[in-house]
């Protein structure tokens, strides 16, 4: 049976594109093993206590959402956690300036 206090994710915008080129690029390079461990924690981070691990970024009051934004091993999570309703919307999943994963913008 689920965790009745673990939220659900709903990768949505540009996050799943992101996360296969960012998986892709991973093979490529050899970090899978890498990209997979820093994927699993912010998996159990969004799903357990996505307020705490993230900052909150502004308040969405008519969609109900705390956007937030969160960092682990330097990728990038641009998220939204619903006020009344245990989900968590993932729109932004990116490799930062000093990850092997970047991709400068524009490249």
């Amino acid at each position: 049976m689920a965790d009745p206090k673990r939220l659900t994710l709903s990768h949505t915008g540009q996050a799943p594109r992101q996360l296969n080129e960012l998986v892709a690029r991973a093979r490529t390079l050899g970090v899978s093993k890498r990209l997979a461990a820093c994927l699993r924690i912010i998996q159990e981070e969004l799903q357990s206590r996505p307020l705490e691990w993230g900052e909150p970024a502004f308040h969405i009051r008519s969609l109900g959402l705390i956007s937030c934004v969160g960092f682990n091993d330097r990728i990038r999570v641009s998220y939204g956690v619903h006020e009344r309703e245990p989900i968590v919307f993932v729109n932004i999943v990116e490799a930062q300036l000093g990850h092997p994963l970047y991709v400068p913008p524009n490249a």
